[in-house]
C-alpha cells in the first residue's frame, strides 16, 4: 500500500504575525525625509513599498547604455539590410504587379 503525504497547511490556516510596538518587520525601514512629501500623499488605507536606489548615477548610467548600444546596434543591421535588400524587394513588388524587370520569370515566350 502506498505511503500517504500529510496535507500542508494553507496560507490562511497560519497566524498573520502582529507587532503591537510599532515597529517595522526586520527587512523594512523607515524611509528618509526627503520623502516625506510624497509619502504624506498616500492613503493610510494601503500598503506601499517603496524601494530607495542607493547606487550612484554614474553605475545606473554606464548599466543602462549596455542596453541602449544594442538597441541602436540592432536597429542600424536593420536598417543597413533594408537599404542593402530593399531596391530587390521593390523589384520583386514591382515584377508582381505585372511590370517586367531581371526578376521576372515567365512560363511560356514573350
Amino acid at each position: 500500500m502506498a505511503r500517504q503525504r500529510k496535507a500542508a497547511k494553507s496560507a490562511s490556516t497560519t497566524k498573520p504575525v502582529k507587532r503591537n510596538d510599532g515597529r517595522l518587520p526586520s527587512p523594512y525601514k523607515r524611509p528618509p525625509e526627503v520623502l516625506q512629501p510624497i509619502i504624506e500623499t498616500f492613503d493610510e488605507k494601503h500598503v506601499y513599498i517603496m524601494h530607495v536606489d542607493s547606487k550612484p548615477r554614474a553605475f545606473k548610467r554606464k548599466i543602462f547604455m549596455v542596453p541602449v548600444l544594442m538597441n541602436v546596434a540592432i536597429v542600424a543591421l536593420f536598417a543597413w539590410r533594408v537599404y542593402y535588400i530593399g531596391p530587390y524587394y521593390l523589384r520583386l513588388v514591382t515584377s508582381a504587379m505585372g511590370y517586367w524587370n531581371e526578376t521576372t520569370m515567365s512560363a511560356g515566350a514573350r
